[in-house]
């Protein structure tokens, strides 16, 4: 039964991999009922670690916050300091995925203490593209460049090709908003070849909206509708929070640049109703500032109209109109 559940576990995680959110949430349920009847605690933490990482892909983060806290507690009185650095890694990504950077950041450079004490450098590895990108949501952009650098040569070295797909992902965030649009558009193109390399469809999808927006700065009109078409594509697929969430601003700037200046308003507007962007201070550079100056013109009574019919349009049926109409 021990050895059942383990393999359920195992078994869960590549689903999550591969982007099978149910069928993942289903195989780490049966593992966690397993290690209950078995009074395995250890067993049961790992297991609400697994099902809080998939709940808030799925951008559950209420019930992702409250199963990575259980499985932190349950690490920590068991003094298993390797599983409680990595549970509070997760609950510092549900805070930063709710808006709330500053104590994301907090709570992952203590988890990134912990690794270090413990010389765990694999786990410091996946960890550090996760810092810069708290950092450049709190418009830190020189430190989390230089995290990002750090997070792709140091991923290299080991062999961590999701770290080098992710670190490349967030220093082409910080060089897009640095005004360095066609390096960023590399960046981005390079950080989806490595995604798609390891099939991890989630993250891949996650890239299409800062392509998007540097292939908008490059002058790329088609590139930017495609790849945001892309990232709602992947979002509405998976039912995956993230990409949605990265592609909905650049959504907004692509119906401005055709015209549609109130609809554009209105997708912006649900985008922000989420604390990861309306508190992003890299999302109001890149998108923010720039749709504001491109539907400077529409009344203010129309601008307060379109945000108010965004107020009942959650982000998983915002992706599937916008589908239909790009």
């Amino acid at each position: 039964r021990w050895g059942q559940a383990r393999a359920l576990a195992y078994l869960g995680w590549l689903a999550e991999h591969l982007g099978d959110y149910g069928q993942a949430q289903a195989l780490c349920e049966q593992s966690l009922t397993i290690r209950r009847e078995l009074g395995d605690r250890r067993g049961m933490a790992d297991a609400m670690l697994n099902l809080g990482i998939i709940s808030w892909v799925q951008g559950q983060l209420d019930e992702a916050d409250d199963l990575l806290r259980e499985s932190l507690g349950i690490y920590e009185t068991l003094d298993d300091w390797n599983r409680v650095a990595h549970a509070m890694k997760g609950v510092g990504e549900v805070l930063v995925r709710r808006g709330h950077f500053d104590h994301g950041l907090a709570l992952m450079e203590c988890s990134d203490e912990v690794y270090a004490d413990l010389g765990h450098r694999w786990g410091t590895v996946g960890l550090l593209p996760f810092l810069a990108e708290a950092r450049l949501h709190l418009g830190r952009y020189q430190e989390a460049r230089a995290g990002a650098d750090e997070g792709e040569a140091v991923s290299h070295r080991v062999g961590h090709r999701w770290g080098v797909a992710f670190s490349l992902l967030v220093s082409g965030m910080a060089t897009l908003v640095q005004g360095e649009g066609h390096d960023a558009l590399r960046m981005f193109q390079t950080a989806t070849e490595w995604f798609e390399e390891i099939r991890h469809r989630e993250n891949r999808g996650g890239v299409g909206g800062p392509l998007a927006l540097a292939a908008r700065e490059a002058g790329e009109a088609d590139l930017a509708r495609a790849s945001v078409v892309e990232a709602l594509q992947t979002g509405v697929d998976l039912g995956a929070f993230m990409p949605v969430l990265y592609a909905l601003p650049a959504a907004a700037l692509v119906l401005a640049d055709r015209g549609a200046a109130e609809r554009a308003v209105e997708v912006y507007a649900c985008a922000s109703r989420y604390g990861f962007v309306a508190n992003s201070c890299w999302f109001e550079e890149v998108a923010g500032g720039p749709l504001r100056a491109a539907t400077a013109h529409l009344p203010a009574e129309l601008a307060a109209a379109a945000r108010a019919r965004c107020e009942a349009v959650g982000w998983d049926a915002m992706a599937a109109e916008l589908l239909a109409e790009l």
